[in-house]
């Protein structure tokens, strides 16, 4: 249905057809074929660590932010508008491999990440960081 708009000039039915059904099946279809390869043993092995990353995404999100501001605001870097596409995401994908380099050593010693904890002692109001033994 998606691909409509690349084959031929859609109508408008068509185009109402594309917008109404075609973004949820293909959601639909991203997800069952990450499922799909959730069930291989290799595509989890290599895939695990980012699983570590979720587990922190709190400490996640805003270590990026942080990061981006850092590299594209005029307090850090100033390089909004100076970088191209392929470098953006270079530099995207970079921090995120240092980040779930970073959640791999960090939850090997606790059991939650920084901010996390912060967040639940805010809440619970007792030290829940330290990973059981």
């Amino acid at each position: 249905i998606k691909i409509i708009h690349y084959v031929k000039k859609p109508k408008l039915d068509e185009i109402q057809l594309q917008d109404t059904f075609g973004n949820v099946i293909l959601a639909a279809g991203y997800v069952s074929l990450l499922l799909l390869f959730c069930t291989v043993p290799l595509f989890r092995a290599i895939f695990r660590p980012i699983g570590k990353a979720g587990r922190m995404s709190l400490t996640i999100y805003i270590t990026q932010s942080v990061v981006a501001t850092l590299i594209f605001y005029s307090y850090g870097f100033g390089l909004y508008g100076k970088v191209d596409l392929l470098a953006g995401t270079w530099i995207a994908l970079g921090v995120f491999v240092v980040q779930v380099l970073f959640a791999e050593l960090w939850l090997s010693i606790f059991r939650m990440g920084p901010l996390e904890w912060l967040w639940r002692k805010g809440v619970y109001g007792r030290n829940l960081l330290k990973k059981e033994e």
